[in-house]
């Protein structure tokens, strides 16, 4: 509409996706369950990649 080109695709989440990023309590076999379900291309893999890391001080 506005004649522009995207600099990025839009990031639409997956319902699994979605639920983590909901921000609730998810407990350790439902994150497991959760992750089985995220596309192997989700930006969201890399970033639980760095969280898992353990902290080094």
């Amino acid at each position: 509409e506005a004649g522009m080109q995207l600099l990025a695709v839009p990031f639409v989440p997956t319902h699994a996706e979605y639920i983590y990023l909901s921000g609730r309590r998810i407990l350790a076999d439902q994150m497991e369950f959760l992750l089985a379900h995220f596309p192997r291309n989700s930006p969201l893999h890399s970033r639980l990649e760095v969280l898992s890391e353990p902290i080094s001080f």
